[in-house]
């Protein structure tokens, strides 16, 4: 499990051979509060160069897909090619969570990111309710 406040609501599903190592992730407000937005801040290192990648995303087999990791952590200010940490690296992205969201009930999702090799980047679960 993640170290943080939010050890409750994030977890770790990667393994040990994963090239990013996540130490700390906060998430503000918590918990998250539908139709407002979410600011997530995760502190990590990198022990390899990234290049290009995929992020596979999975939320109750509701809704699934494939996007492109360089993209979407340009989001967050990162921009490929990412450099391996010399230490730790904090940074943090911010998100709406839509409205629409069912109250009560437990939402589930699964991140995976891989790298230009197709070797694992990280593995994150997050498990939500509204």
């Amino acid at each position: 499990a993640l170290a943080g406040v939010n050890a409750d609501i994030w977890s770790n599903c990667g393994t040990p051979s994963d090239h990013l190592k996540i130490t700390d992730v906060k998430i503000s407000p918590d918990p998250p509060v539908a139709g407002q937005n979410v600011s997530l801040s995760a502190t990590f290192t990198l022990d390899e160069d990234i290049t290009a990648g995929k992020i596979s995303y999975n939320v109750e087999s509701i809704l699934k897909g494939t996007i492109d990791l360089c993209s979407t952590l340009g989001k967050a200010g990162l921009s490929c090619p990412i450099p391996k940490t010399t230490g730790p690296m904090t940074k943090s992205v911010d998100f709406e969570i839509p409205s629409s969201v069912p109250k009560g009930i437990p939402i589930v999702a699964q991140i995976n990111a891989d790298d230009q090799n197709n070797q694992e980047i990280a593995c994150i679960k997050i498990d939500l309710k509204f």
